[in-house]
């Protein structure tokens, strides 16, 4: 199956996030979901959904990268 997005990255691992997971299943076999992103650094390490829970330092890294944010908090995540 061809990936048509790579290196996206979701924010989130409470509800919305599951929820996105869960409603969108069949479209995201078309994502190249790299991880996750989350600012409880007790996550950070762990899986959801199958891939890891990164800081959001990641995004600090080199490369190009997608963020998929489904949150309530769409806007203090923005300003990080």
């Amino acid at each position: 199956m061809e990936k048509l997005f790579y290196n996206v990255y979701i924010w989130g691992t409470g509800k919305r996030a599951r929820e996105l997971n869960e409603f969108y299943a069949y479209e995201l076999k078309y994502v190249d979901v790299a991880g996750y992103i989350d600012n409880d650094e007790r996550n950070w390490g762990k899986e959801f959904f199958g891939k890891k829970i990164f800081s959001p330092e990641i995004l600090r890294e080199s490369g190009r990268k997608i963020v998929c944010v489904y949150n309530r908090f769409s806007e203090e995540i923005q300003r990080q």
